[in-house]
């Protein structure tokens, strides 16, 4: 169980390195922000923290057998924890899928069954990511940036390689970005979604390099396509 801050969540990154026991991640989430205040609803740079903790255990993934975002569901008029992956009330349209929901949706929208080995001209931080082969033998790239940023770029800019990949390969970029800022909430009641969801086709250069950039406080995929 692990209930932390933003920057705490991004300390655990390499918690599981050298942990050899079996663990399952009962429960995790950001539950107060970096200056020690108590959101009630989930913010995205939580939600960006609690993608660095997912991918510090997929790249152990031979002993982190699964994780579970916990509490799931809270009934806004009554409740006894929070924040919470989901909002609700008696009326549907009050049902409301916080900045969480999303990171976890697309980090469980693609299942690496085989981490690999990578090698890299930077550390892992401010740009964290886990590489491996989904079940069909495609090349998946896991990534969260945060709060890391190049002067003149807006972001980081980075640069995939791949064995077997040749100039011309094929892969999909799916990113989520907030333009509210990193406070920012899916809050009831209130019209509008802070997540903002792009997916892009991306064409291997001759070097065979997938390029983009990974702006401040973004979750993304990478996987190549047949």
């Amino acid at each position: 169980m692990q209930y932390s801050s933003p920057d705490g969540l991004v300390a655990l990154f390499h918690y599981f390195d050298n942990d050899l026991s079996q663990t399952l991640i009962g429960e995790y989430a950001a539950y107060h922000v970096n200056n020690g205040s108590h959101p009630l609803y989930p913010q995205w740079i939580g939600s960006v923290g609690e993608a660095v903790f997912l991918i510090g255990g997929e790249r152990n993934a031979d002993r982190v057998m699964g994780a579970s975002y916990a509490p799931t569901l809270m009934n806004i008029n009554s409740w006894q924890w929070d924040p919470d992956m989901i909002e609700f009330d008696a009326n549907p349209a009050d049902t409301t899928r916080s900045t969480s929901w999303y990171m976890v949706q697309l980090m469980n929208s693609v299942h690496i069954t085989q981490t690999l080995p990578v090698t890299a001209n930077v550390n892992q931080g401010p740009l964290y990511y886990v590489a491996g082969q989904d079940a069909a033998g495609e090349f998946v790239v896991k990534m969260a940036n945060y709060n890391g940023t190049i002067a003149g770029t807006g972001g980081i800019p980075v640069a995939v390689t791949a064995e077997g990949v040749a100039a011309g390969g094929r892969a999909q970029l799916t990113m989520l970005t907030s333009n509210s800022g990193p406070t920012a909430s899916n809050v009831p009641g209130v019209k509008g979604n802070v997540v903002k969801t792009t997916k892009k086709m991306l064409t291997a250069d001759k070097s065979g390099a997938f390029s983009f950039s990974m702006p401040n406080l973004a979750v993304a995929i990478l996987q190549t396509m047949a």
